[in-house]
């Protein structure tokens, strides 16, 4: 039977060619390439070589997703994959409501931002000047940055008209980087001034950009805003200022926030953790008075977490209402403000920080993992 490397002409092996037919040979061994009778230099041999080499290429290159620019660095910002926990069932109502009492405990424990003046300001209907308000206290500090920064640059995250990078072009910044998986084609996309980055949040370095000083974010969605704090925790930009929403879409691996939230015994798992951010969504209407205020601790919860987790990286954080929570009644508007600077001393606290986090096995054993190597340890290496 004739193999799938044929002649051009029948009988005439000096002219033959590659040519492969999809069918034959099906199911058998295929011609060996490297290893087998690595004597027999066949021109088959090498046809096939020459053949399949390129397409070897591709696969690999394909399977490994190689980057195609120095900012992209494969899952760089998606966190670890967390233990998995024996599967439990749906919540009942007496879960729910023994969770949420959970909640506000919990949330009595974390520091809650002062909220002075947004009732009277609520009263007059002036939204807009609370907002700006609110917001001054970042914005100070990012003109602080672009007037005197070592390397006034400004990155807007998931730009797509760039509208926050338009408000703050007056600062003088003297490059804009505009973040974003796909960009716009709008007027006001292209009217914006600032180099278009194409990039996926869960693997883009803001660090690589060298010059990257401000970091800004508005309306980018749950587990786009994890990454983007995993992101400004490890390049510590001089100041960043995100406002999260859909706090419902966001991912227990991706979360960076999962220690607070364990030693606060609100999220011992993945199931725990859907219950809360399911607990944005109700909104402070769809309760009793007793609990009309529950997706408001479970907003604050969650970003508790993420500040917690930009201190332990070495950075000044807070988490900045700048907005009564009735504006974000389903968990998806933005009402706070994540705002954060590398302290003068921060290289030498980071340097000085455990690279060891502490978690907890099925069982409830602790144990203890590098972020820096990877590593896992029953035993917090250091201690006797």
């Amino acid at each position: 039977m004739r193999g799938p490397f044929v002649s051009s002409r029948s009988g005439d092996s000096a002219t033959a060619r590659p040519k492969f037919h999809l069918l034959q040979g099906f199911g058998r061994r295929p011609p060996p390439l490297l290893g087998d009778n690595l004597g027999a230099n066949t021109s088959s041999h090498r046809h096939a070589e020459r053949m399949y080499r390129p397409w070897l290429v591709l696969g690999v290159a394909a399977a490994l997703r190689l980057p195609a620019a120095p900012y992209i660095s494969q899952d760089c910002n998606a966190g670890r994959r967390a233990p998995r926990a024996p599967e439990r069932p749906p919540p009942s109502r007496r879960d729910w409501n023994d969770f949420i009492r959970l909640v506000q405990h919990a949330h009595g424990q974390i520091a809650e931002p002062a909220r002075t003046g947004v009732t009277s300001q609520l009263a007059t209907g002036d939204i807009k000047a609370l907002c700006a308000a609110r917001a001054a206290a970042a914005t100070d500090q990012i003109r602080d940055v672009a007037a005197t920064g070592s390397r006034r640059c400004l990155v807007e995250l998931g730009a797509r008209e760039g509208r926050v990078a338009t408000v703050l072009a007056d600062l003088g910044f003297e490059k804009t980087y505009l973040v974003d998986r796909d960009h716009p084609t709008s007027d006001e996309a292209r009217a914006t001034r600032g180099e278009r980055v194409t990039a996926d949040l869960r693997h883009f370095d803001v660090a690589a950009l060298t010059d990257a000083s401000c970091v800004v974010a508005k309306h980018v969605c749950g587990v786009a805003m994890d990454y983007s704090v995993r992101m400004v925790a490890r390049a510590r930009p001089e100041v960043f200022a995100f406002a999260p929403c859909c706090y419902f879409s966001c991912e227990y691996d991706a979360y960076p926030g999962r220690e607070l939230l364990a030693e606060l015994g609100v999220c011992r798992d993945a199931r725990d953790f859907d219950m809360l951010k399911k607990l944005t969504q109700w909104g402070p209407n769809q309760f009793s008075p007793s609990t009309e205020a529950a997706g408001r601790w479970a907003m604050d919860l969650i970003d508790a977490g993420r500040v917690d987790f930009l201190r332990r990286s070495g950075l000044d954080a807070a988490a900045l209402p700048y907005a009564d929570a009735r504006l974000a009644l389903d968990g998806a508007l933005e009402c706070t403000l994540l705002v954060g600077w590398r302290p003068p001393d921060a290289d030498a606290d980071a340097a000085a920080a455990s690279p060891w986090d502490t978690y907890q096995d099925e069982n409830g054993t602790p144990y203890y993992h590098n972020r820096e190597t990877g590593e896992t340890a029953w035993t917090l290496p250091g201690e006797s």
